[in-house]
């Protein structure tokens, strides 16, 4: 039997905890900023899996001050994911604002480890950067202009680019052998 790392049991928690959020009262646009929520987190905990097998499997993260710093990382990025789960649909501003945060501190754990194959470490990178800009730009243009009725079109464009964007790194995990 595997053991369970303190990273993993943290996501373990925090997504519970998210759960416990859920109610039949929520408004539409609620549901949908909390599926989004859901499928990055789905997303990085897959991504996660990989990484670490590589890792602890392959002997590849070397020294004691590297592993702390990813997992800080992980802390930070599990926050700031509580903290879009939280949010209220009203400060949808904030919301877009702290999906780019996620992304810019998954381009960070990215850049900072090693060990990893050099086309999945491009593809993971260039995908959080283009993620990261998209939700930049989508933050500044909701909160120059009036754009609260656009909510849910946002919502639903973002999951589209999201899925479409991360594609290619799916197939590729998909296509490794190893267990999650």
């Amino acid at each position: 039997m595997e053991k369970i790392n303190f990273t993993e049991l943290l996501y373990s928690v925090v997504i519970g905890m998210s759960f416990l959020k859920i109610n039949l009262s929520m408004p539409f646009t609620s549901i949908l900023m909390f599926s989004f929520a859901i499928l990055v987190i789905f997303d990085d905990w897959i991504e996660y899996h990989y990484y670490i097998r590589i890792f602890l499997h392959e002997k590849k993260l070397n020294g004691n001050r590297k592993k702390l710093i990813l997992m800080i990382i992980d802390f930070l990025f599990l926050a700031v994911w509580y903290l879009i789960i939280i949010i209220p649909y009203s400060n949808f501003q904030y919301y877009l604002l702290l999906f780019s945060i996620l992304f810019f501190l998954g381009v960070v754990w990215t850049l900072i480890s090693e060990g990893i194959k050099k086309n999945i470490r491009h593809l993971f990178t260039e995908t959080d950067i283009l993620i990261m800009i998209y939700f930049i730009i989508v933050f500044l243009i909701y909160s120059m202009f009036d754009l609260f009725s656009l909510r849910i079109p946002i919502i639903i464009v973002s999951i589209i680019f999201f899925v479409i964007i991360r594609i290619p790194i799916w197939s590729d995990i998909s296509s490794q052998e190893f267990d999650i």
